[in-house]
């Protein structure tokens, strides 16, 4: 058997013929997922207005109100390099993402593959903010407590956060500080050292950032 193999055993134009054929087929398949990507965008399309957010695709279109809007999800994300996220400088490289999510439920993606993203943004979180603030300064002037996904804050009980399987509460009094800083929303409380929660965990993060200063100022 193995000497009948040798005589039949594969030349070396056979072998080069299979690896260019491997390497068209890689080639091809490579096309293949740049053209799906290019009709895809091609059909997306985002329509912001003062009352509304629409977004269109080949599957149809989605439409959602400013004031219908329970959470805002957002995502900026960065470039790896050996493993290491490094911001981009460049805006239209950035992998925005983002999450509308109104009172039934329903959700509303858009981001990736669209034109002007930058852009984009800024004008979700400008049209979005001023419903979600007054929705969450109601809730705590009326003894709710106010969530925002791993972060709670409460008349009663001060800041409660949840953070890779930890739980930490602490009274509103020793807050001192907050805000962004490398993609991470940060707490700065008294004598303890901050803590920093991925922006894109963390539902309304924009509307959590101006809450927190009504809340310190009262």
């Amino acid at each position: 058997m193995y000497l009948a193999w040798l005589e039949n055993k594969p030349t070396d134009e056979w072998r080069d013929e299979f690896a260019v054929g491997f390497r068209v087929s890689i080639l091809l398949a490579i096309a293949a997922i740049f053209a799906i990507a290019a009709v895809w965008t091609a059909f997306r399309r985002v329509i912001v207005d003062s009352q509304e957010i629409a977004s269109r695709g080949i599957f149809g279109e989605k439409r959602m109100r400013w004031d219908q809007i329970q959470e805002f999800y957002y995502f900026e994300g960065k470039f790896l390099f050996f493993l290491l996220p490094i911001p981009l400088p460049v805006a239209f490289l950035r992998p925005y993402s983002f999450v509308l999510v109104d009172s039934l439920g329903q959700k509303l993606r858009c981001g990736p593959g669209l034109s002007r993203r930058e852009l984009l943004a800024n004008e979700l979180i400008e049209r979005s903010l001023p419903h979600l603030l007054q929705s969450a300064i109601e809730r705590f002037n009326n003894g709710v407590d106010v969530s925002f996904g791993p972060i709670t804050v409460s008349r009663q009980h001060g800041i409660r956060t949840k953070k890779d399987f930890q739980e930490k509460e602490f009274p509103l009094s020793e807050l001192y500080s907050h805000g962004f800083e490398e993609g991470q929303f940060y707490l700065w409380r008294v004598g303890e050292e901050k803590i920093g929660i991925p922006i894109e965990k963390i539902p309304n993060v924009f509307a959590l950032n101006d809450f927190l200063k009504f809340v310190r100022e009262r």
